[in-house]
């Protein structure tokens, strides 16, 4: 495949650009919790690179997303694209709580620490905007089911959503 680029055609540039977010969720593995843990770590790693390349999906989709809407895209053009990029986003959460919930486990160790240590309260902070993020994600659910059906909802809600849950991701 090839990725366009204004009006240049890069052959192979979806590995290359796959290569590269998987150096970068590989290396920001590294700089993670795993690095400080005293046990074994590799299984730490690789659970934090997954963590890390759903949250990079999740983060960058939403993204484009936007970009999209400023494409001023026809009716047909968001009951095409608002469909599929819902699914890869909802994989994208459930990698990203799955992995995050085994994670936290050896991090946490309890429940008291999630009150009483730095990353109980970093851990709280995390899942308070991962709760604001799905409920955001909740009403978009509702306006992209009523796109897929080819009602005429209004989309223009479903953008600026969109924009504040781009805030919130890089938060």
């Amino acid at each position: 495949g090839c990725v366009e680029v204004g009006f240049l055609r890069v052959r192979g540039a979806k590995r290359g650009v796959a290569a590269a977010a998987a150096v970068i969720a590989v290396g920001g593995a590294f700089t993670s919790h795993a690095a400080g843990w005293l046990g074994e770590r590799a299984p730490l790693y690789a659970l934090d690179a997954v963590h890390r390349a759903a949250a990079y999906a999740w983060l960058g989709g939403v993204a484009h997303l936007v970009l999209f809407a400023f494409a001023d895209p026809s009716p047909a053009e968001v009951r095409a694209v608002l469909p599929r990029a819902a699914r890869l986003f909802a994989g994208c959460v459930g990698v990203l709580v799955a992995i995050g919930t085994v994670l936290a486990i050896p991090y946490l160790g309890s429940w008291g620490a999630l009150v009483g240590t730095s990353y109980g309260a970093l851990l709280a902070g995390k899942l308070t905007l991962l709760a604001c993020l799905l409920g955001l994600a909740a009403i978009n659910h509702r306006t992209v089911s009523r796109v897929a059906r080819g009602d005429d909802p209004p989309v223009l809600v479903l953008w600026r959503f969109a924009e504040i849950e781009v805030g919130l991701l890089i938060a």
